[in-house]
């Protein structure tokens, strides 16, 4: 009889410890809480497009060349979580939101500061037991053909596994706050919902459980490339020939990213926190939910082109995380949010509108790539029809991207706005 090894309950949950230092350059006149945050920012997950991780500390450079105070930031379009986590680590009061209950789940989970409550049982137990219930065989009846992203191994895999973590859970799973108060409760497939009281924080243990799924699907399908089906998750037979994989299957290698799961240790001052939403950021800003009279806002909106619809290109994570596909009714508002920013025809009134929502913050603190619809000096003047005063510093990274098999350089800048 087979025995499977055993791991170390240290192992599962992550190890929080900052096993490697950085040297913080001297432009940072505080460095209580600097040297620890980017040591710990450094180990969060990348392989996300966009993320922020590389330009983190070119934006506090940026903010303490330019004498900007504050204690607390929301960011609004949070993708990776990486400038939100950042924060945190530096004591500010984080409010977070992003329109893909992917990305916010994530979130979830890097913002608690916590490492996973999962016991080594726990993940045998999602990975090894038979549903009890009849389950949905989502993956295996919509991605073995057409789009062909799983063997059927793989896919019967990815099923039982959500279905487990529903039976084992609940259903139901936290994911930020809705604008009337309460709970953003989100239901696996069309099962009835859990009692709130039964899903405050979670369940947390599902939470960390589709976290865990989710990192595991970015790392070993997400190979880089162009996008397949207009998906990050590569064909098939690429993604199983790539380097990276060698051949194996994902449910072969989970165990792997199972032990390697690590989260930031975040110590949140007496009465802080964070708070997260999972919302369409136009409708979330005319809600009135958000605190008035915020310190800084950070904008990272997408800046146009297929490559920023975030909903097309990560549509089987979200799909995974819902039990269902982004056509169906009750995801409509993902797929029309995530179309704002895609077409050049009607870019800059997007992101006009979206500038006249955010007037009560007091700083704006904008992300910009040269390869947006809108130039430099497009949305600079867009800028400024709401704040006389805008600061554009460039940051000193450059990023190549491959298109019809040429590389080019794209430049990356900051824009910090205030009246």
């Amino acid at each position: 009889m087979n025995r499977r090894p055993q791991i170390e309950g240290s192992l599962f949950g992550g190890d929080n410890s900052s096993d490697f230092k950085v040297d913080v350059d001297s432009y940072i006149s505080d460095g209580r809480f600097f040297t620890e945050a980017i040591n710990q920012s450094k180990r969060l997950p990348t392989n996300y497009v966009g993320n922020k991780k590389r330009i983190v500390i070119e934006i506090m450079r940026f903010l303490q060349q330019e004498k900007v105070e504050f204690e607390n930031v929301f960011d609004a379009f949070s993708g990776s979580g990486v400038v939100s986590v950042f924060m945190a680590l530096l004591k500010k009061r984080v409010t977070s939101n992003d329109l893909l209950t992917s990305s916010a789940l994530q979130i979830s989970c890097l913002l608690e500061g916590k490492a996973s409550p999962l016991s080594q049982s726990e993940w045998y137990a999602i990975l090894d037991r038979v549903p009890k219930r009849d389950y949905a065989h989502f993956s295996k009846e919509n991605y073995l053909v057409k789009p062909k992203l799983f063997t059927p191994d793989e896919a019967d895999f990815l099923d039982r596994y959500r279905a487990n973590v529903a039976d084992l859970f609940g259903d139901t799973f936290w994911c930020g706050q809705p604008f009337n108060g309460g709970y953003n409760l989100i239901t696996y497939a069309d099962r009835k919902p859990l009692d709130v009281a039964e899903v405050i924080r979670g369940h947390p243990k599902a939470n960390y459980a589709l976290y865990a799924m989710l990192k595991h699907l970015n790392d070993v399908c997400f190979v880089g490339g162009r996008f397949y089906s207009g998906q990050t998750l590569a064909q098939l037979e690429h993604r199983l020939d790539h380097s990276r994989n060698h051949g194996h299957e994902l449910h072969k290698t989970f165990l792997k990213t199972v032990k390697k799961l690590w989260f930031p240790r975040i110590e949140y001052p007496a009465g802080g926190g964070f708070s997260l939403f999972n919302s369409d950021i136009m409708e979330l800003l005319k809600s009135g939910a958000l605190p008035v009279g915020g310190d800084l806002l950070y904008l990272d909106p997408p800046y146009g082109g297929d490559s920023s619809d975030y909903a097309s290109l990560y549509r089987y994570l979200e799909e995974f995380v819902h039990g269902k596909k982004l056509e169906d009714p009750s995801l409509q508002v993902v797929k029309t949010a995530g179309d704002r920013f895609k077409e050049k025809n009607g870019y800059d009134e997007q992101f006009s509108e979206l500038l006249a929502l955010c007037g009560h913050y007091k700083h704006w603190l904008i992300s910009f790539n040269a390869s947006s619809f809108s130039g430099l000096e497009g949305i600079t003047e867009i800028i400024k029809r709401f704040r006389s005063q805008v600061v554009v510093y460039e940051v000193p990274i450059k990023y190549k991207y491959r298109e019809e098999r040429k590389l080019s350089t794209d430049r990356e800048y900051l824009l910090l706005a205030r009246t």
